[in-house]
């Protein structure tokens, strides 16, 4: 660190324009988050696995739904009923399938 005198926190270097006290502008994200609106769409959502023999398992079969803006959504139901799948769906981490009309 010679010559240089003490180093500048990471958060300083990536965002030099925020406050010192503060990482977020708390007031500026609270005014763009009013402006807006989110919404979850889901239409005949489905997801086929292969199983060990080649069948198909269907784990997600013909979901829809649709979560407004401001609304709080729980999945509850027993082991291996597709919830945990369909997050992933909705996250982008796992692979819709093809609706097949069933």
């Amino acid at each position: 660190m010679r010559g240089r005198g003490r180093p500048r926190p990471i958060l300083e270097r990536a965002l030099p324009d925020l406050p010192r006290d503060s990482a977020i502008d708390i007031p500026a994200a609270s005014r763009d988050n009013q402006r807006r609106m989110a919404r979850i769409v889901l239409e005949n959502l489905s997801k086929i696995f292969k199983g060990p023999k080649g069948e198909e398992i269907r784990a997600v079969n013909d979901v829809s739904l649709a979560i407004e803006d401001r609304e709080f959504l729980v999945l509850v139901g027993p082991s291996g009923c597709g919830k945990s799948t369909t997050l992933r769906m909705i996250a982008g981490l796992e692979e819709v399938s093809p609706h097949d009309g069933l």
